[in-house]
């Protein structure tokens, strides 16, 4: 991460890091989602987005906000990422709060 510039950084939505998998999980038998159970999930969350017109990526800051506001202690989360990470106003408009589960 360190390579690369802010700016392709801001350009960037979806950034985590992976631990590395224990060997016991690796072996073990818990087979984990199959690819049909999360492609349902990624139906259902599709279906919601095709309901309201757009999809989360193309979503306009201010109607995220009108579908998603946060309350006051969840507005100090951003506000401090912007503060502490020194993130750019681009960067400020793609944090978007987590939706509910559709389970």
């Amino acid at each position: 991460m360190g390579k690369i510039s802010g700016p392709l950084l801001d350009r960037i939505d979806l950034r985590i890091e992976v631990p590395a998998v224990a060997y016991q999980e690796l072996r073990g038998k818990d087979a984990g989602a199959t690819s049909a159970g999360m492609r349902e999930r990624v139906l259902a969350a599709r279906k919601v987005q095709a309901a309201r017109g757009f999809v989360n990526a193309c979503m306009p800051p201010g109607r995220l906000r009108e579908i998603c506001p946060l309350d006051a202690a969840a507005e100090r989360t951003p506000e401090m990422a912007l503060k502490r990470l020194a993130l750019s106003a681009r960067a400020h408009d793609r944090i978007q709060p987590r939706l509910p589960s559709m389970d």
